[in-house]
């Protein structure tokens, strides 16, 4: 039982990444990962991830509430430099678009693309 529900929350996750370059000139990876509505045992997965994470040296963290990790990852990394120009995510089948939070049309608009796997393999849409 334990597994059939760890698969079912897990499925729904989304890990969100993006490198940025700081004014300094470190480099930092951002990782983001959304944790709304989360069981007990899933949320310890998800903080035994982030701490594996951070131990490489990963500014990584679970979004707050409802946030989306691909926005959250957005937002982290504006506090270390204006200048990011992609993210990727493990939903494959991109960022939410108006029905939901329209993380596809917010990152758009301030010029972020997003890399996920369908956009490359099924919708074979050109990467700026």
């Amino acid at each position: 039982m334990y597994k059939r529900q760890l698969y079912g929350a897990l499925k729904n996750l989304t890990i969100a990444q993006t490198t940025v370059l700081t004014s300094e000139g470190e480099t930092v990876v951002v990782v983001a990962i959304n944790g709304a509505n989360r069981s007990q045992p899933v949320m310890t997965v998800l903080n035994n991830v982030v701490a594996l994470l951070r131990a490489q040296g990963k500014d990584a963290f679970i979004a707050d509430g409802d946030m989306h990790a691909e926005i959250a990852a957005y937002q982290r990394a504006l506090t270390y430099s204006k200048d990011i120009v992609g993210i990727g995510i493990s939903n494959m089948n991109g960022p939410c678009g108006s029905d939901k939070a329209n993380c596809a049309a917010i990152l758009d608009q301030v010029g972020v693309t997003v890399y996920y796997l369908s956009r490359l393999l099924i919708d074979r849409k050109p990467w700026p």
